[in-house]
């Protein structure tokens, strides 16, 4: 009897698709070398420095206010989405700014798993605005990946597949831009990840304002859990009477 219900458990699970998720999960290296990691609720990360999540509530990744070699990041805050019509990740910044007189650079990734299927299409967008920071440039980058492997383990750790890019370049005294793209096809069964990739070079004095990074999925119909249950039973059923 106990064989019959870990393998109706078992037959469940793998009819369902679903795993541990991680933690919404963060990586940055500024100019080459300060490295710097942040989790949701502060798991632990091994990039560099951690830096606090300010909010408990599961999804949101609050950073409030950092400095980070020479860049002063306000109003940092990350989130994600599971279900039910949509699944999201999303990346914003009130300001970044170059506290120095030379050029910076940042890479850094957002990543989160465990995101529902099935899914057929993906959406995606960015936005911001330059300000006295002409000659610099950002690079906003989308992932996606339907074997569910999470990002953000370094600064460029991106898995999957790489549904959209796009680069902007500063032009001016105030300079403002935003991209979309998409739905586009994305096939995933579920659970499946998401990352997203903010790369930039911020001018000596400049100031990139209301940063903005959005990824969508559509999320499909599935099974409710009473027939999942039962059809799990049920193919349990077939194995014991085999063997049997």
């Amino acid at each position: 009897m106990h064989r019959f219900v870990a393998v109706a458990l078992l037959a469940f699970l793998a009819l369902t698709g679903r795993a541990q998720a991680a933690p919404l999960t963060i990586a940055g290296n500024v100019n080459a070398g300060t490295l710097f990691c942040a989790t949701d609720n502060n798991a632990p990360c091994l990039y560099g420095t951690q830096v606090n999540d300010l909010n408990p509530t599961v999804g949101i990744l609050d950073l409030g206010t950092a400095m980070i070699g020479g860049l002063l990041i306000e109003g940092s805050l990350h989130s994600e989405a599971n279900g039910p019509a949509l699944n999201v990740i999303n990346s914003s910044s009130l300001t970044i700014q170059n506290t120095t007189a030379g050029q910076i650079t940042l890479e850094s990734t957002i990543s989160a798993d465990g995101f529902p299927g099935p899914t057929t299409l993906i959406a995606n967008s960015g936005s911001g605005t330059w300000q006295t920071a002409e000659g610099s440039f950002a690079t906003y980058s989308f992932y996606a990946d339907a074997l569910n492997a999470i990002g953000a383990s370094t600064a460029t750790d991106r898995p999957g597949t790489l549904i959209s890019t796009f680069t902007d370049t500063a032009v001016g005294i105030v300079d403002s831009f935003a991209v979309n793209y998409g739905p586009a096809p994305f096939a995933a069964a579920g659970p499946f990840s998401m990352t997203l990739g903010f790369d930039m070079l911020l001018e000596g004095s400049g100031r990139l304002i209301s940063r903005g990074q959005t990824q969508v999925t559509d999320v499909g119909a599935v099974p409710e859990p009473v027939s999942l249950s039962l059809l799990g039973l049920g193919l349990a059923g077939l194995a014991y009477r085999r063997r049997r």
